[in-house]
Parts: C-alpha cells; sequence; structure tokens
C-alpha cells in the first residue's frame, strides 16, 4: 500500500523550485538511479540510492513523464567532478526535505511503502 504525503509529482516539483533557495535541503530515496555520463553510456546502476540535492551540489534539473534527471556531486573526495544520473519516477520511494543537512521522518514529503518493500524483496 502506498503511504503519499503529497503526490510524487508535486514532490518533485517542489524540489525543482526548492533547490533555487540555498536554505532548501533535499533527499531522494530510490530503488536505483544510473550513471547517464557520457563515459557510463546509462550502464552504471547504483542500487538502494540516497541521493543528496542542494543549490550547491546539483545542477540542471529536468523533470519529465517517467525520469528525473540531473547533475549531482556524488564523491566528497572530489568536488569537482559533476555525475549525471536518472532516476526513473517509478523507483522513488521517499523523498525529503530539510532546512540543513539532517533529515528525520517529519521532513518527509514523499513516501511509498510499496517501492521501498520492492527493493528489499529478492528477485
Amino acid at each position: 500500500m502506498a503511504t503519499d504525503t503529497i503526490s510524487l509529482k508535486k514532490a518533485l516539483n517542489t524540489i525543482v523550485q526548492g533547490l533555487e533557495n540555498p536554505n532548501n535541503h533535499y533527499m531522494i530515496g530510490a530503488t536505483y538511479f544510473e550513471h547517464i555520463s557520457p563515459e557510463n553510456l546509462g550502464l552504471d546502476k547504483h542500487y538502494m540510492a540516497v541521493v543528496y540535492l542542494h543549490q550547491e551540489a546539483t545542477w540542471n534539473v529536468e523533470l519529465s513523464e517517467n525520469n528525473l534527471v540531473f547533475e549531482v556531486l556524488l564523491n566528497r573526495d572530489n568536488p569537482d567532478r559533476k555525475y549525471r544520473i536518472r532516476i526513473p519516477l517509478s523507483e522513488i520511494w521517499s523523498i525529503q526535505e530539510s532546512s540543513g543537512t539532517t533529515f528525520t521522518d517529519t521532513d518527509r514529503l514523499f513516501y511509498n511503502a510499496d517501492v521501498f518493500k520492492k527493493m528489499l524483496t529478492p528477485k
């Protein structure tokens, strides 16, 4: 059973608009994300993905009918390296918004228990 705090699209639009404000921090939980940088050719998937989004760590956000695509810093040891990634909307199980870098369940904008359970179920 899905437990939506607000709809997924509304939560994603909140991120897209909210990234304009440096006080806003976001965390997306997804079953996986894919690297789509030219050198990876979309073949590199990272499972049980949790991705941090902030104005200083996220660029070129594109929200389509099926995917969220953006550039993001994934390696704190290499802050000059931006990775272009794609998260299928059907794989997102959680979106959180915070005014700092600490997130709790009360910061949750969206949660889908069915997608979360799918991530934990062996294939």
